[in-house]
């Protein structure tokens, strides 16, 4: 999970819920009303085992690497989330 700090929200991208079944969900956390929501945005692909963080000047989160599940290699991508309009930035940048 990570913070978003323009919203004061947490968000928590993809996860597992059992035995290879990953998410591609986005859940958003209020922690001051105590109120968990499912983001109408999705992470482009299911993903388990990443770590996101926050650019606080530029409220952009990046996410890297992860797996996929159902037997696909490990994700060496960055991929940038937009916490401001919600959405992902497709132009994946490379983990070398």
């Amino acid at each position: 999970c990570t913070k978003d700090s323009h919203a004061n929200l947490i968000y928590c991208i993809g996860g597992e819920t059992g035995v290879n079944v990953y998410l591609d969900r986005i859940i958003e956390y209020n922690p001051n009303t105590d109120i968990l929501l499912n983001s109408t945005t999705v992470y482009p692909f299911m993903v388990n085992g990443h770590s996101c963080s926050e650019n606080t000047a530029t409220n952009i989160t990046y996410c890297f690497g992860g797996e996929n599940g159902h037997g696909g290699p490990l994700l060496n991508k960055i991929i940038e989330y937009r916490t401001i309009g919600q959405y992902f930035d497709y132009d994946w940048i490379h983990i070398a």
